[in-house]
């Protein structure tokens, strides 16, 4: 991916100081890229993102759960360098309970965060975007909706709705040059692996073909390249980062 660059262009990157959030963060601005990295918790690693690119990284607080946070975001980024060229969204929420014990809470709290926050930023993207007649939406989703997930069921709903939103929306804004494309990410090193019961990542590990999970920095090569100008064909699409698990 060193060939891709990113020079001038202007990115807005969700869960900005998520383990592969701050990744993405970074191989942009790396690139070229100038990057509001908006997160919610975890203000020390995006801070630390501003400091290593100095102007190029703008973190903003913003809790995806507020109606008009995604609006939030992007007015900065527009605010700042008067573009948005890339959307990615990084952010992840997760309150794993089998199916017979979950709460409505925990249920309504996933898919809040997860799909009704994808689709707030994605809607206040679309306008710059459209004027521009350009841009590249990025969606981090994961195996869940493809493949089922132990104790994940509310997860896997809310991702399979991203899945189902990009595609739509990849149809209505085509004419404006604007392509809308997932990566869908298998079983990560990342803190989320602590909510899982202790014998799923073996067991999945064992059927994984190349027997082992994946490493956060894995998963970036394929949205550098999705939110690339070199995916111009691409749009309405989902790719699996997941050790060939789901191969077929």
């Amino acid at each position: 991916m060193s060939a891709l660059t990113f020079h001038n262009q202007v990115a807005v990157v969700t869960g900005g100081s998520g383990s592969i959030g701050h990744l993405i963060v970074a191989a942009l601005a790396e690139r070229g890229a100038n990057v509001v990295a908006g997160y919610h918790q975890h203000d020390v690693v995006v801070n630390a993102l501003q400091k290593t690119f100095s102007e190029q990284v703008l973190p903003v607080q913003a809790d995806l759960r507020e109606p008009d946070a995604g609006q939030l975001l992007v007015d900065t980024a527009l605010s700042r360098w008067n573009r948005l060229d890339i959307l990615i969204t990084a952010h992840s929420m997760i309150a794993n309970a089998p199916v017979a014990e979950m709460s409505l809470e925990q249920w309504h709290a996933v898919l809040q965060v997860m799909l009704r926050g994808t689709m707030g930023i994605c809607r206040a993207a679309l306008r710059p975007m459209q004027r521009a007649r350009y841009g590249r939406i990025v969606t981090l989703t994961g195996y869940q909706p493809l493949a089922g997930a132990l104790d994940q069921a509310n997860y896997a709903a809310a991702l399979g709705g991203v899945l189902g939103f990009g595609k739509a929306l990849a149809r209505e804004v085509a004419a404006w040059g604007i392509n809308i494309n997932s990566v869908a990410p298998g079983l990560i090193e990342r803190a989320q692996i602590a909510a899982f019961d202790p014998s799923y990542v073996p067991w999945a590990t064992n059927i994984v073909p190349l027997k082992r999970l994946g490493k956060p920095n894995e998963v970036v090569p394929t949205v550098l390249l999705l939110a690339s100008e070199a995916a111009s064909y691409m749009t309405g699409q989902t790719i699996m980062v997941e050790g060939g698990w789901r191969m077929v």
